[in-house]
């Protein structure tokens, strides 16, 4: 699967600050460098994904899902935090 291109993402609409921070903070990132992404803060980055177009979303999931079930993230807050 290839990294997601910028017309993938679509027209994301400039008052939709969730977004624009998703795109900003996902767009061109390869799946390891996503998956590192979470793997210094789950919570914090997977925020993102709710606000991707399908074709984003599809290829970012599968990177989150990576570090959930990796040997890294036992006992992260990730998987604990309440």
């Amino acid at each position: 699967m290839e990294i997601p291109s910028r017309a993938e993402w679509g027209k994301i609409d400039p008052d939709d600050l969730d977004a624009n921070w998703a795109i900003k903070t996902f767009l061109n990132k390869s799946f390891a460098e996503a998956q590192a992404m979470f793997a210094e803060n789950a919570l914090h980055f997977q925020e993102g994904l709710q606000s991707m177009p399908a074709a984003a979303f599809n290829y970012y999931v599968p990177a989150l899902t990576a570090y959930l079930t990796s040997a890294s993230a036992t006992g992260s807050c990730a998987l604990t935090c309440r």
